[in-house]
Parts: C-alpha cells; sequence; structure tokens
C-alpha cells in the first residue's frame, strides 16, 4: 500500500509572510531566470554565424582586416591589456620525486590528469601520481620493467569491472600494455575538489596485452569507456576488454582499425619494403557526434565513424597535409600557403558549441580551420595577427556547454553525452564569477559597484543618454558572478530542464503489446549531469557567505523598484551630490536585491540535485517497475510535468516516487533500512527523517501480514505503532488505519490517532475553541479543531465498520458446484458477527481512557449517530454530562439530547435530576415530542421524583412531587381531548390544527377548556377539566352529564337494545368510577332520575340502572335511599311517561338482589339495612293498596310481600 511521505503544514505556518512563502517565491524567481538564460542560450548564434560563414558548406575567411581584432586596435585606448595567460598560484612538487630524478636513466615524461586532480610523472619504468592542488596523496606504480613511453587515463566501461573502480590507469611500454585501477573511495567529484581526498591505485594490473613491438605514442577514450592507442607505425589501435574470455575472443585484445583483416596475408616483408611510416600523434574523440580524428606526423587527418550507439568502428575519410593546403590556398588566396602547414594541433568542437563546425585544427603558425566532418571541406580559416597562438573573444561565447541543447517540450533521451568536466575549470569558474563589467566611455557608473546598475536609455539608434529621476526608473542590473552562476545552471540542466522524467514506450509481451513508462534520460547522461551540478552545488556552498535560512529578510521584487524610487528628490535636483546619494541606496537595495536571488538560485541548485539524485535512483532499480507501483494519477502527471516543476512544485509527485521504490522492496520482502538510509543521504529534502520513520514503520506493519505467532506479530506490530507515533502528524492516517484494521490491530488504531491530534494541536487550540462556543473570527483555532476532528473519524470509522460487521446477515449455506474440498467464497480476512463485536467492545472501553475531552466528545456524537445511545449510557466518562449540557445549551437536537441526559442520570441513580430533566421535556414547546412522550414524561418524573424523595427527605423534593403529579392530571385531560378529537373530528381541517396544538405544548387548564374542550362541546373533557380544578357548579355539572347521556344515546342510536344498553352502561361506568368519589361531580339522584326516564322511554330492562350502579360501586343503602326519595317525591312524569310502577319496581330490583346476596351489604350493616327495607316495604305496599286495583299492581303487591317475607326471614 502507498504511504503518504509527504508532510503537509498547518495553515497557520504557511501564510503570506512565512518562510515557506518566501521561499516558494525565491524559487518560482530563480526559476523565471534560469528560463530566461535559457532562451537566451537557445537563440544564442551557432559558431558558423559567428565566424560568418555565408552558407552551410561555403568557406569564410577572417583576420585579414583591423575590423576583425575590435580589441586590438590602437584607437581603443580605453579598453586595457588584458593578458591572455595568467599564473593564479604556484604548486611544487613533492619532495620525495625531486630526488627520483637523480635515478633517471632513459625518459621522464610528466602531465595532468584534471578529471581526477592529479599530475603524473614517470622515470622510467616508475609512475608517480599526486594531489596537484596541494602537492599531497603521493601514490606510486613500480611493477614494470621496462620504460613507460604513453601513459592515459580513461574511464572503464559499465557493467564489467567492480563498481569501486572509478578510473583505469593505462600505461605503454615497448613490449606489453598494463592497465592498472584506480579508486577514489570517496567519490566522483565534478567542479569541486572532493577528488583531492585519498586515491587508491590497486597494485595488482587488471589487464595487460604484449604491444607486438609497436610504439604507443597516446592513449585516450571515449565517454563509453573504450580505450584507443595511436602507434609510431602510423596505426590507430583498440583495447578490447570483457568480463570473461569467449570460446572466440580473449578477455583482453588487441584491436587495429588501420589495417584490413586481410592484411595478414602480406608478408611483412613486403609491407615494411613499400610502406613508409607516418605517426599518428594526436587523437581526438567527440562524444557527442560519436566521431574519432586522428592526425599524424605528416598532417594527415583520418576521419572514424563510431556508429550511433558509439560501439562501431569505421574509417570515413582522410584528407592529406597537401590537399589542406591547397584548399585553404584557394580561399586565402592572398596569404603565403606556408603558413598553412604543418598542423600541430586538432581539436573537437561538439554539438554543444556548433551544430556545423566539428573540427578546428590549428597550424604552426596560429592559423584555425574549422572544418566539418560530413563533407571534409573548410568552413573558416582564421589568420592570425602574429604568430601567437590565436583566440576568440567575447564572454559567452567562451562559455562552453556542458551537454546538448534540445528544444524546450522535445521529450526523450539526450541527444549526446555532456563533455567531461575539467577540474580546472574550478579555478576558471572563481575566475569568472570576479568579472567587472567594463565601464563604457558614455553614462557609466563607477566601477566600484559589486553590482553595477545600467541606468541608461537609448534616445536613438547607437546614442546612449545618462538616466535621470525624470526620463526612467532604476532597474536591477545583476553581476557578473550572480549571471555566470545562472548561465551555468543553465546550460547544465538545459536539456532535461522542461522534459518530462519519462515517456511512455510499447513493449511486446508475448502476444500482447504493453505499454510501460521508462525515463526520458538515460542512466549515464543522468550521472554526468549530476557530477557537473554537484561540482557547482558544492561550489556555492564553499564560496557563498549566504544563508539559505535568511530568505525573506530582505524586501521582495515586487516592491524594490517602488521603494528605489522613492529616494528620488521630488524637485527634479540634478547636482551631482544628489546623483552620488541616490547611486549610493540603488547600490545597497540592488545588493540586497541580488543576494535573495542567489539563495533562491542555491536553493534551486540543491533541490535539482537532490531531484537527479532521486531520479538515478529509480534507474538503477527497474524505473519501469516502479512507475508501475504509482498511482494512476501520478502516473499520468509524471509524463506531463516538466523536470523545473517537478523541482519546484512536485513534492508530492517526488513523495509518490518515493514511496513506489520503497513499495517494490516491502513487496520483496527486503529491508527498507538501506534504501531508506541511502534515499536520506541523497535527498533529504524531498525525503525527511519523518519519511525515513514512515517507511520503516510501513515495512514493519507489511513484515506482520506474514507472522503467523501472536506474540511475535503483536511485537511487530507495537513497534510499528511507536515508529507511527513519531511521526503521527505527518502519517496519512486513514491509509494507515486502514491497514490496521487488515491485520486487526484495532489498539494501534485508537493510540495513533489520539497521538496524531495531540500533535497536530500541541497548543490544544482545538478545546479552547470549542469551549469558547466556536468563534468564526478564530481562524487558527478552527483549523486545529477541524485537524482534530479529522484523526478522530478514522476512530470512529474503524468502530462503525465493526458495529456494520457485528450486524452483518450470516452467509446462507450453498450447494457446492463441483464435487470436491470446500471452496474459499469469503474473504478469510472477514470478522465473524462475534468477533466484530468483541473488537467494538475493546475499542470503546479504551478509548474511555482517553484523557482526550475533544475526543470524548467525538465520539459521543458518533454513538448517538450510529443509535447506539445505550452504549452511551455504559460509558464511565466525567465529560459526558458536561457535554450533553453544552448540547442542550446550544440547541442542537434539544430533545434527542435531553432524553439522553435523563437516562444518564437515571443509570447512575441521579433520580432528583432526572425527574427535573424529564419534567422540562413535558413542558418543552416542540413538535418534536407527541403529547403521550409528554404523559410519559411526567409519569417517570413523578417515580424519578419519588425514587428521590425517598434517599433524600427535602421539603423542596416534595412539593416538587406534588407539581408534578397536578401536571399530570393537567397531561391526562389534554391527551383526553386529544383523543377525542381524534376519534370524533379528525376529518375536520380545523381539527387536525388542533390536535398538532395540544402535541406541541402543554397547556393551562383555562386554556384547554376555553380553546378546546368547550369550543367542540366536548362534555366529558369539561366535566374532567372541572373535576381538576375544584370548580363547583351543580347545574354545570348536571348538565354535562346530561349532555354525555345525550351524546351516547345519540351515537348508539343504530345499535339493537341490547347492545345499546351494553354500550351506555360501559360509558356510565367508565366515568362514574371517576367521579363518584366526588359527589359535587356526580349526581346521582340527577342521574338516576334521568336514566331511569330514557329506561321507561325506550322500553329497556327494569334493572338496567341499578345494576350500573351498582357496578360502577355504590352502595346498596345510598342507592335504595335515592329511590326511595324518587317514589316519595311523587314526580308526575312518570305518569306522563305511563309508568307509575317504574320506580317501585326498580326498588323490588335492587331489594331482590340484596335478599339473593346479601353480601351487597357489609355485614355490620346489614341488620339496619334489613329493618329499613321492611319499613320501606311497608310503605310501599300501603301506597300500592291505596291505588286502583289491577293485575299489574296486584302482581307488583305480591311481589313486594314476598320480598318482605324473605326480608323477615333474613333479619
Amino acid at each position: 500500500q502507498p504511504l503518504n511521505l509527504g508532510s503537509p503544514a498547518m495553515p497557520s505556518s504557511a501564510g503570506p509572510n512565512s518562510p515557506g512563502a518566501a521561499l516558494a517565491e525565491a524559487l518560482e524567481n530563480s526559476v523565471r531566470l534560469i528560463d530566461r538564460h535559457l532562451q537566451d542560450d537557445r537563440c544564442f548564434p551557432d559558431l558558423s554565424e559567428l565566424l560568418g560563414v555565408p552558407s552551410h558548406n561555403m568557406p569564410s575567411v577572417s583576420g585579414v582586416s583591423d575590423m576583425d581584432y575590435p580589441l586590438q586596435g590602437p584607437s581603443l585606448l580605453s579598453v586595457p591589456n588584458l593578458p591572455e595567460l595568467n599564473a593564479v598560484r604556484r604548486v611544487p612538487l613533492p619532495p620525495e620525486l625531486v630526488e627520483q630524478f637523480s635515478h633517471m636513466q632513459c625518459n621522464c615524461m610528466m602531465g595532468v590528469f584534471p578529471e581526477i586532480c592529479r599530475a603524473w610523472l614517470t622515470i622510467d619504468n616508475d609512475i608517480f601520481m599526486w594531489n596537484y592542488e596541494d602537492g599531497g596523496d603521493v601514490a606510486y606504480f613500480d611493477g614494470l620493467i621496462e620504460t613507460i613511453l604513453a601513459v592515459g587515463l580513461v574511464k572503464p566501461k559499465q557493467g564489467i569491472l567492480q563498481p569501486h573502480i572509478h578510473y583505469l590507469l593505462v600505461l605503454a611500454t615497448s613490449v606489453d600494455v598494463v592497465i592498472l585501477g584506480l579508486s577514489f573511495p570517496k567519490g566522483h567529484a565534478g567542479l569541486n575538489d572532493s577528488m583531492s581526498g585519498g586515491m587508491q591505485l590497486l597494485p595488482d594490473p587488471l589487464f595487460s596485452i604484449p604491444t607486438d613491438n609497436t610504439y604507443i605514442l597516446s592513449i585516450t577514450s571515449t565517454d563509453l569507456g573504450r580505450i584507443f592507442m595511436a602507434g609510431k607505425d602510423g596505426c590507430l589501435y583498440e583495447i578490447a576488454y570483457q568480463a570473461e574470455a569467449g570460446w572466440l575472443s580473449q578477455r583482453c585484445r588487441k584491436i587495429n582499425h588501420s589495417k584490413s583483416s586481410l592484411s595478414f596475408l602480406i608478408p611483412s616483408v613486403l609491407q615494411f619494403s613499400f610502406s613508409e611510416d607516418d605517426p599518428i600523434v594526436q587523437i581526438a574523440i567527440d562524444n557527442t557526434r560519436n566521431t574519432l580524428f586522428t592526425r599524424s606526423e605528416k598532417g594527415v587527418l583520418q576521419v572514424y565513424d563510431l556508429g550511433a550507439d558509439g560501439q562501431g568502428m569505421s574509417r570515413v575519410a582522410t584528407m592529406t597535409q597537401n590537399s589542406i593546403v591547397a584548399a585553404a590556398g584557394n580561399i586565402a588566396r592572398t596569404i603565403d600557403r606556408s603558413v598553412f602547414r604543418p598542423i600541430v594541433h586538432i581539436s573537437v568542437i561538439d554539438r554543444s558549441e556548433s551544430s556545423d563546425c566539428h573540427l578546428l585544427a590549428v597550424t604552426h603558425a596560429g592559423l584555425t580551420l574549422d572544418r566539418q566532418t560530413n563533407h571534409i571541406a573548410r568552413t573558416h580559416s582564421d589568420l592570425p595577427s602574429s604568430l601567437l597562438l590565436l583566440f576568440r573573444y567575447g564572454g559567452e561565447a567562451q562559455m562552453r556547454f556542458p551537454a546538448a541543447m534540445t528544444s524546450p517540450g522535445t521529450v526523450g533521451p539526450i541527444m549526446s553525452s555532456p563533455a567531461p568536466v575539467k577540474a580546472l575549470v574550478t579555478s576558471y569558474l572563481v575566475l569568472f564569477l570576479s568579472i567587472v563589467s567594463i565601464p563604457s566611455s558614455i553614462g557609466v557608473m563607477p566601477p566600484a559597484l559589486a553590482t553595477p546598475f545600467a541606468p541608461m536609455v537609448h534616445s536613438g539608434p547607437g546614442s546612449i543618454a545618462p538616466i535621470t529621476p525624470v526620463t526612467a526608473s532604476p532597474e536591477v542590473i545583476f553581476s557578473g558572478k550572480h549571471n555566470g552562476i545562472c548561465i551555468y545552471f543553465a546550460r547544465i540542466l538545459g536539456n532535461i530542464w522542461d522534459g518530462s522524467l519519462a515517456v511512455e514506450q510499447n513493449i511486446s509481451r508475448g502476444n500482447q503489446t504493453v505499454s510501460i513508462l521508462e525515463s526520458s534520460v538515460g542512466l549515464c547522461e543522468l550521472e554526468s549531469v549530476i557530477l557537473e551540478l554537484g561540482g557547482l552545488r558544492e561550489f556555492l556552498d564553499k564560496n557563498s557567505q549566504i544563508s539559505p535560512s535568511s530568505l525573506g529578510a530582505a524586501s521582495s521584487p515586487a516592491n524594490l523598484q517602488q521603494r528605489l524610487l522613492g529616494f528620488m528628490r521630488p524637485d527634479g535636483a540634478n547636482s551631482q551630490q544628489v546623483q552620488q546619494e541616490l547611486q549610493r541606496k540603488y547600490h545597497t537595495k540592488a545588493q540586497v536585491y541580488e543576494k535573495i536571488s542567489l539563495q533562491g538560485i542555491q536553493q534551486l541548485v540543491h533541490r535539482s540535485y537532490q531531484t537527479l539524485a532521486l531520479w538515478r535512483l529509480l534507474c538503477e532499480h527497474q524505473f519501469s517497475l516502479i512507475m508501475s507501483e504509482l498511482p494512476k494519477e501520478f502516473q499520468e502527471q509524471i509524463k506531463a510535468v516538466g523536470f523545473k516543476d517537478v523541482v519546484i512544485r512536485g513534492k508530492e509527485l517526488s513523495g509518490a516516487l518515493i514511496t513506489a521504490l520503497i513499495n517494490v522492496y516491502i513487496k520483496d520482502n527486503a529491508s527498507v533500512d538501506a534504501i531508506s538510509n541511502h534515499l536520506r543521504d541523497i535527498c533529504p529534502l524531498l525525503y525527511s527523517s519523518d519519511d525515513s520513520i514512515c517507511s520503516k514503520a510501513n515495512e514493519l506493519l507489511q513484515s506482520s501480514k506474514q507472522i503467523q505467532n501472536k506474540v511475535d506479530k503483536e511485537r511487530t506490530l507495537r513497534e510499528s505503532l511507536q515508529l507511527y507515533q513519531q511521526i503521527s502528524q505527518h502519517t496519512d492516517l486513514p491509509l494507515v488505519c486502514f491497514q490496521y484494521r487488515q491485520v486487526r490491530f484495532y489498539e494501534g488504531v485508537l493510540e495513533l490517532c489520539l497521538t496524531a491530534a495531540d500533535k497536530k494541536d500541541p497548543q490544544r487550540l482545538g478545546p479552547h475553541f470549542y469551549k469558547n462556543g466556536e468563534p468564526e473570527e478564530d481562524r487558527v483555532g478552527q483549523q486545529a479543531f477541524q485537524e482534530r476532528l479529522l484523526c478522530y473519524k478514522c476512530i470512529t470509522d474503524t468502530m462503525q465498520e465493526l458495529v456494520n460487521q457485528s450486524k452483518a446477515a450470516p452467509q446462507s449455506p450453498s450447494v457446492p458446484k463441483q464435487p470436491g474440498p470446500p471452496v474459499m467464497t469469503s474473504d478469510p480476512n472477514m470478522l465473524s458477527n462475534e468477533e466484530a463485536a468483541a473488537h467494538f467492545e475493546q475499542m470503546l472501553s479504551l478509548a474511555q481512557r482517553s484523557q482526550d475531552e475533544l475526543f470524548h466528545i467525538a465520539m459521543y456524537n458518533w454513538l448517538i449517530q450510529a443509535d447506539l445511545t445505550d452504549k452511551l449510557l455504559e460509558v464511565n466518562s466525567p465529560y459526558l454530562e458536561e457535554h450533553l449540557m453544552h448540547m442542550i445549551k446550544q440547541d442542537q437536537n434539544k430533545v434527542h439530547n435531553m432524553d439522553l441526559l435523563w437516562r444518564y442520570y437515571e443509570k447512575n441513580r441521579s433520580f432528583g435530576k432526572a425527574a427535573h430533566v424529564l419534567a422540562r421535556l413535558a413542558d418543552m414547546q416542540s413538535t418534536e415530542i407527541s403529547l403521550k412522550q409528554r404523559l410519559e414524561y411526567i409519569a417517570r418524573a413523578i417515580l424519578s421524583a419519588k425514587s428521590s424523595s425517598s434517599i433524600s427527605a427535602q421539603a423542596s423534593d416534595g412539593e416538587f412531587l406534588h407539581e408534578l403529579e397536578e401536571k399530570m392530571d393537567l397531561v391526562r385531560i389534554q391527551v383526553q381531548i386529544q383523543e377525542t378529537l381524534i376519534r370524533q373530528y379528525s376529518h375536520h381541517s380545523s381539527v387536525k390544527n388542533a390536535i398538532s396544538q395540544l402535541d406541541s405544548e402543554l397547556m393551562d387548564i383555562t386554556k384547554l377548556y376555553g380553546e378546546f374542550a368547550d369550543h367542540f362541546k366536548l362534555s366529558e373533557c369539561k366535566l374532567a377539566i372541572i373535576h381538576c380544578g375544584g370548580h363547583s357548579d351543580p347545574i354545570l355539572v348536571q348538565s354535562l352529564w346530561q349532555e354525555i347521556m345525550e351524546k351516547e344515546l345519540a351515537d348508539t342510536i343504530a345499535m339493537s337494545p341490547v347492545d345499546r344498553m351494553r354500550s351506555t352502561s360501559l360509558k356510565l361506568v367508565s366515568l362514574g368510577k371517576i367521579y363518584a368519589g366526588t359527589p359535587r361531580y356526580f349526581p346521582l339522584e340527577f342521574l338516576v332520575r334521568f336514566l331511569e326516564q330514557e329506561v321507561c322511554r325506550l322500553n329497556w330492562d327494569v334493572g338496567f340502572v341499578t345494576s350500573t350502579m351498582l357496578e360502577i360501586g355504590l352502595q346498596l343503602p345510598r342507592l335504595l335511599e335515592v329511590y326511595d326519595q324518587l317514589f316519595k317525591t311523587r314526580d308526575p312524569c312518570w305518569q306522563r311517561l305511563k309508568k307509575p310502577l317504574h320506580l317501585v319496581e326498580c326498588i323490588h330490583v335492587l331489594l331482590s338482589g340484596y335478599v339473593d346476596d346479601p353480601s351487597r351489604v357489609p355485614a355490620y350493616d346489614r341488620r339496619r339495612f334489613t329493618n329499613v327495607c321492611l319499613d320501606n316495604i311497608c310503605g310501599y305496599l300501603v301506597e300500592l293498596q291505596s291505588l286502583s286495583p289491577n293485575s299489574a299492581l296486584q302482581h307488583t303487591i305480591g311481589n313486594f310481600k314476598s320480598l318482605q317475607a324473605k326480608l323477615e326471614r333474613l333479619h
């Protein structure tokens, strides 16, 4: 899995005035400078144009007129006399070598190897080498017998010799050629003196081959390691070597490229007789075009083509000195032809110098002949002003291009390898950086300025006018040292600066064509560029007094010009003193600006060098394989983004490349320690110590997947966690947590995320922001708060995953598709429901140990959102109560949080607090709470208050309980009103609003009566309201009962008499049980009279009313008293109803029930009640016997007499 090796900074540290922003701005400015110089270089005319060659293959001549030497005319008196050569310093020979000359017998030679900062000396058969910078580190080789005739330093071929062998020293004697190995433990060097360290000359020769009596005059090699030798016999030889000898080839052999392969058929006597030797005295190799030139003693030039890959060999052309002289004479007809011979030196003009001119030949008179190899034609003759060596003047044309240039945007390998670095360039560059612009005679600045200005304006062609405050504003002109560094840097990286790092290539794999990403630049080319850029880097580090940490301290270029203009005098005074003061101030500001620019360039050099080092490392580790490890978006990016963009803005891409490299190691089960340390060494800006720790932690995490032993696996995971915790503020938490979940290391997820939260917010700005109410103006606190929440989210996401898995339905068994062993269809790493639940409980338990209050709050919020309130209430934490109260104050989901709060109090046996919260919930005005819920809240509040009263007997608790009980009665009435409205009038739209209003809040008794019960004519509810309020109004009570009964009878009119009686009885019983205990609200006499009249009118059973009243729970004596009173009243209504004996019959039914079941009257009251009954019966009989006799009356009298007898027996 890829890891994020980047380290994003907190926004608070990346403001416009931060060091990071200043560095980014400096790098951007430096890149623009390099782009400008690179563009100037690409637009610079070719050498052939500078020499005035009229067309591609046409000759030209110069040096025949005074205008060809502008710096040497007698009229140019202001130009100083420029020395052609200067001695920088003298280093004496080591004293131990001087005395060796006393032993010389035959020959001595001396020379230098600039590539390794060494001088060499041969005395007879011994060779000595030493550091020519300080005269130290003397080494020698005395293992030869014959006198040394030629010495050469060559590069070894790639992949043949051991990597510790950096160079080969080739020694030629009259008998054999010996090849020795040179090693530099401190590594290679470029434009620096790191080669001044120890050099090891391996004592045992690597190869030795006989010369076959050939006198070797010179030795040279190509950049690819091919060794060529010039023979005195006029032949060009090559020494070819390989790692092992083959069937048809030796391990080391000498090849003659000047003679035909059939020359062995001609007898050597004939060859000697008919041939005249013309020794080859010089070999020059153009590595940019893979061309080899030879110059013989007689001036014969030969050209060999080494092939496109530099491994071939074919002679292309030969030119004798006579033909050269004749051609030159035809061009410069007025010149004596004697100056055209002999040719004493040839020098290659590589592709970076000119695309047309290939070879420079110098005659003894200093004449230079520039040539092209494709046509072997003279293109330019430059005549000397005297018999001195002529060299070209002109500043930038003197600088060598270290590499071939390609057009911007070109993607592909470098066309040619860079020219070898010369160690003497160190002195040259130091000298170059100290150049001061030569002032002209008009409009000049004082030459003492280290950073010269050019404050001049052109008033016309060729005319220059001095600057004035009115005509122009000051402009910074960088010094020579600044521009020299920029030009040198641009020429080192010119051909890869705008190109991408990778190109897409199609390869065949079997029958398929696969697209892969390969490096756009070869490894050899990269190493050469790194070598030269490393030299520039060391030069800047050694010779500058600037400090990269001081970036941003001085003014930026954006406002420099405006502030410089602030020094101008508003009155336009043009006195000499004012001008000098302006110049001094301009100079000071310009120095500050240049210092900032140099700092940015130094940083750019460092970043470019490290990016190149990473690129080279990728090429050394199967570039295409590493690219395949990149995410798709980075694969597209690396093909499209230029090298310069990777350097200054490619932090994420560089991190992805390093991650891909390390993942390749991890997939191979290889340790990342070595590659991690190497990355830290070569690119610390791209791969920090935190990145190294991250890589090691990832290695441990990945290796734990292969460990079966639980103890070892736990230990390995613990080690990875400790490493991740060290860099947790820069770790890709979601990715690491995902991998920890894969190995079931849930404890690590929790600990890592909590550590990351603390490290990302060490000042605890997030909790402070939260406790202060999350003010919008506190941007820093808000950012810290969000950073912490992102860390906590990794924990809650993990817990959510466990919850989901614990609730997942198990897979149902299925019939296998084929016989054989069972096939695993599910992920073997998937947790079972029980395991997931166990891990969740473990994480929840560990989370409660944390002291991070903000994490607890985040976890509580997640538990609420995940509908795990039961788990939330199990949490034993001091932060939960405070958090819930905070959420309630913020009105965030207030009802739900208050519901959680009372449950929390109840669980923790804080019954008093729970009762108060429940009471608040019941009283809360909200549509989220239904009326039934309010009723439940009040009921629970009463229970909690009673529980609290049993624990603490405070008077306030008793008063609160009484208030709750009264409120309970009122809520029941409100519920009754709502239920009645729903049951009877829910189809009316106006009633729906009333129902919703009853849900939204608890109302007082007046509002319930006036706006609901009375408004909708709810008699039962009105009766309940006046009963609850203790309002005493007999007439109102009677009217309400009458309305209730009439409504009941009206509602049941469609029923059968039996069902109607039953329904009415149920209504009476339900209401009677509520109000019978308070006679003021249960007018018994009125109810009996009204109901008995309805019984008569409806012809119902005579005992309907008495049985109903008894079912309500009224005492038999009380009923007898009411009926007796009604009978004695002699109300004429019974006559109107044609039921004059109805009440007597009701009394008979009532007393018959007593006779049948005397237990209806308590035993202590039976005798008295029986006597009362007997007395009443006597009165009823007297009354009945006084009436006109009829059969019904006689029957009633008989019934009473029989009843009387039974009562007497009961008595």
